[in-house]
């Protein structure tokens, strides 16, 4: 399981392409008016014309959940939705996730221990599933450079 929190372009793509792959992708999206990206139009498509194409482009083969990650109640929500993940995805920018209170996370190492090294230790030592910070443009174009140079 994929917990996607990215926003803009490139995060909701690469959670839409392990989508694509078979992986079950939960998108969290804020109250009240979802991902800022389902108003990014026109042009827009719908029951009511009112979500963009832009949204449906790059967030197809996902689940979606809102939840308040200022609340307490989404703050355990989003808790239990990480412990029970395989991978976390996010973008924000750096200190976000700190400022929340998404640092201390305490997971059940057994489970993530019977998996193939793909969880990550943090400074208390605690297991956390694999983290994936989607890279930007820019950072993409430098790791397609670096594959490109090393195939030739």
């Amino acid at each position: 399981t994929v917990v996607d929190l990215t926003r803009a372009l490139a995060g909701p793509h690469a959670g839409m392409m392990l989508g694509d792959l078979g992986a079950r992708v939960i998108k969290v999206e804020t109250p009240g008016k979802g991902d800022d990206t389902r108003g990014w139009g026109p042009p827009f498509v719908g029951p009511d014309g009112d979500i963009a194409t832009y949204f449906l482009s790059c967030n197809r083969n996902k689940e979606s959940v809102t939840l308040d990650l200022k609340s307490e109640q989404g703050k355990a929500a989003l808790t239990e939705l990480i412990r029970r993940s395989d991978v976390l995805m996010e973008n924000f920018r750096p200190g976000v996730l700190e400022r929340l209170g998404f640092l201390g996370l305490t997971l059940d190492p057994h489970r993530n221990e019977e998996r193939s090294g793909q969880a990550r230790r943090i400074d208390s030592g605690e297991v956390l599933p694999a983290v994936l910070v989607v890279p930007t443009n820019e950072e993409w174009a430098i790791a397609r450079h670096a594959v490109e140079t090393a195939r030739t």
